[in-house]
């Protein structure tokens, strides 16, 4: 989720539409401690600017991984798993693949 502080700079009206000039910050958390991107933009109405930051940030944002995809990138690879039911026995390594399994769960239907 993007986090954001727009602060508005200026005002323009032209015949009869009004373009308002913001200030954006964007951070990686809701306390705004640390800021990600700072820039300006122009909008009419606070919904554009959401959509902007949107579009800028797009690139930057963490891919949204499912449970299994979670846990295949926890697994340790198949040479380790192996080595480790040599050296440790298949309890040690029942053990370690129940504790990726537990950390991401499968979703009930």
């Amino acid at each position: 989720m993007t986090h954001y502080k727009k602060t508005l700079i200026s005002t323009t009206t032209n015949g009869d539409e009004t373009t308002n000039a913001y200030s954006v910050e964007v951070y990686s958390d809701a306390e705004h401690t640390e800021v990600l991107a700072a820039f300006e933009l122009h909008a009419i109405d606070g919904a554009d600017i959401d959509a902007e930051v949107a579009d800028f940030m797009s690139p930057y944002e963490e891919p949204v991984l499912n449970y299994s995809q979670k846990r295949q990138a926890e697994y340790p690879s198949v040479k380790d798993q192996l080595d480790k039911i040599f050296h440790e026995g298949i309890d040690a390594w029942k053990a370690e693949i129940q504790a990726i399994k537990d950390q991401f769960p499968k979703p009930s239907s």
